[in-house]
């Protein structure tokens, strides 16, 4: 069953996620001013590695047309002890807008970046559209964080090596 699980969020990935971009930015810049999105499926079981695992779907519209180049991510909240509410959107994994609307994605929680509070979907930083806790075992925190305490937390933009694996190609 994990498997399958698996080879279906492999296959959700590959049919349902935009192009991939040639190049990664330095940073996230998009134009989208407003949009709507959510996700729309959550699996859990075991990786390729027998290690749990969290596979998540989902999809985003903006209000308006996106500018070419724009792109929109899944941001990662964790709780560091000296800081408070940390959130990490990693740059290369930000996805580009379909050329149809509503855009949709599918792949793996990156479980490198340590426990999570909540994985949300983003247009921009701040520009929160929904939230999930993630499953993934034991050690992650119960209390969630409102969304509205999430949007005002401060957001580290990741750069391909740093804080996660660069070449999880399914990890959202």
């Amino acid at each position: 069953m994990m498997k399958i699980a698996a080879a279906l969020a492999a296959l959700l990935l590959t049919v349902s996620a935009a192009p991939a971009q040639a190049a990664v930015q330095d940073a996230w810049t998009p134009t989208v001013t407003c949009a709507s999105g959510q996700f729309t499926g959550v699996w859990t079981g075991e990786d390729e590695f027998g290690l749990p695992a969290t596979w998540v779907s989902g999809e985003i519209q903006p209000c308006e047309p996106p500018a070419p180049g724009d792109q929109f991510g899944v941001i990662y909240y964790v709780e560091d002890p000296k800081i408070g509410i940390l959130g990490y959107v990693h740059l290369a994994r930000l996805r580009p807008y379909g050329p149809t609307q509503p855009s949709t994605f599918a792949g793996t929680v990156d479980k490198s970046v340590g426990p999570l509070l909540r994985i949300c979907l983003a247009y921009d930083d701040g520009a929160l559209l929904a939230c999930m806790k993630p499953v993934l075992g034991p050690g992650v925190h119960n209390e969630q964080p409102p969304i509205e305490v999430l949007a005002k937390a401060p957001v580290v933009q990741v750069v391909r090596g740093y804080g996660t694996d660069p070449s999880c190609a399914t990890c959202v």
